[in-house]
């Protein structure tokens, strides 16, 4: 729970501050700016004094604080930052000190819309479009730009919790659907017990209205894979970060769901707001009325039972170390846009060392500058592999052997998704389209071990 957002410029003015919940003096203002932006070391972006904590972010310039009294997730707090950050520089063509003071009424719109109760409401895009038209204003700084004004007069969607309260203090407010928001936590999953939408009226982010001729989704299951190699070629660690990112095409407001075959690996998760949380506690199961066009709808983080589709070895040979990198798939599959970074420190003479590559197409090429060679192998097939021949004599083998790749159609975890249905009340069909990639995030093997050998 937030309890006041504050703005600050970058020589301690208040440029824009919001408080949501009683108990905080204006003074609070003067606590930060002496503690934070007038010391004279730096401190940490997180700062508690006494019972109040203070966590802030730097923007163009400006301190974003939000304020506390409560046990909050520091990491989700953050994000909220940022967001609010972004989409304030969408809404107003940039965010700045001299933004702050031009639109200073429209950012109080935005603080007001994405903060209810200290509680961060959906912070969708689309969502600020529908209440807020956009009148074009003379700036001696920014010529013709847009401002926000809302003209949504019903009240705003409070959290679940809060429906008795809002209740209480004003009988006549019209109850919305609730914004579930975007939970960061341990787990995965949100505390909030969060509302179903009903297919036959709008949701926050997305109106019945919405028409398409060509009705289609397209979802990808993107994996980063991170790993590390001994020089025998033995993982000796490998996790991978993925993100399943979601587009649709779709008429009026569909509920569609998602069934993977194992969510059980999935260390930790970060589903996006429009999703069903509870439902995805219970079964797995991924149900949610999409926003129009794509975002990502789950990031998660796996550990366990991770298949790496390489395996990159060094030797040496004489006064040759040899590098071999080979794709262990089936024949069928195969690396795409493989690169191997090899370091390969020039000689004591500065002479440029010498390199062979004994895949065909293999292309290597010596940086001066990073003082390694860049093998670019291309395609490699599974079952096979490539070698590297770099003549080493009298120089030191150190530094990190890297390697990037992408595999279309493969996932290191072996997510897959088993179902993808759509619902909507005028019952139409649309296309599915599913697709899956694997990339090299950080692929590495050191080669320090080798020099014991080669001395």
């Amino acid at each position: 729970m937030i309890s006041a957002i504050l703005i600050y410029g970058h020589r301690g003015e208040i440029l824009a501050s919001r408080i949501y919940k009683p108990g905080l003096r204006r003074a609070i203002t003067d606590a930060f700016r002496v503690e934070v932006i007038s010391a004279e070391e730096l401190t940490p972006p997180v700062l508690m004094l006494g019972s109040t904590t203070f966590l802030h972010i730097m923007y163009n310039g400006m301190f974003v604080v939000a304020v506390t009294r409560f046990d909050v997730d520091a990491l989700a707090v953050f994000e909220f930052l940022y967001q609010l950050c972004e989409l304030c520089n969408k809404k107003l063509g940039q965010f700045n000190e001299s933004a702050c003071y031009m639109y200073v009424t429209q950012i109080y719109e935005i603080l007001d819309e994405l903060v209810d109760f200290g509680f961060p409401q959906n912070q969708e895009d689309s969502l600020l479009e529908l209440k807020s038209k956009k009148p074009e204003v003379e700036s001696a700084d920014f010529g013709v730009v847009s401002s926000l004004k809302r003209t949504l007069t019903s009240s705003k969607s409070p959290l679940p919790q809060l429906r008795t309260m809002r209740h209480k203090q004003s009988s006549n407010a019209n109850s919305g659907a609730s914004s579930p928001s975007l939970s960061v936590n341990s787990g995965g999953l949100s505390p909030i017990e969060q509302e179903k939408t009903s297919p036959s009226s709008d949701s926050p982010w997305r109106k019945s209205t919405v028409k398409h001729r060509r009705n289609e989704v397209y979802l990808d299951v993107i994996e980063k894979l991170t790993c590390v190699f001994t020089t025998q070629g033995e993982v000796k660690s490998a996790f991978v970060d993925g993100s399943v990112r979601f587009k649709a095409h779709l008429s009026g407001v569909p509920v569609c769901q998602i069934i993977f075959n194992k969510t059980n690996l999935l260390e930790s998760c970060q589903l996006h707001s429009c999703a069903d949380h509870t439902k995805f506690h219970d079964d797995g199961n991924i149900v949610f009325t999409p926003p129009e066009g794509s975002f990502d709808l789950m990031r998660y983080h796996v550990r366990q039972d991770i298949q790496v589709p390489l395996k990159i070895t060094a030797r040496m040979e004489a006064l040759e170390l040899k590098v071999c990198v080979e794709c262990i798939l089936e024949p069928k599959r195969y690396l795409s846009d493989l690169v191997l970074t090899v370091p390969v420190a020039l000689s004591k003479s500065g002479e440029t060392p010498r390199a062979k590559s004994s895949y065909l197409g293999g292309k290597v090429k010596y940086l001066v500058e990073k003082s390694a060679f860049e093998w670019k192998v291309g395609r490699l097939s599974g079952r096979n592999s490539a070698t590297l021949s770099v003549l080493a004599e009298g120089r030191s083998l150190s530094g990190i052997v890297d390697a990037s790749f992408l595999i279309a159609m493969y996932t290191c975890s072996h997510l897959k998704v088993e179902t993808l249905k759509i619902t909507e009340d005028s019952k139409y069909s649309a296309l599915k389209w599913v697709r899956y990639q694997t990339e090299a995030e950080s692929c590495e093997m050191r080669l320090d071990s080798l020099n014991s050998k080669h001395s």
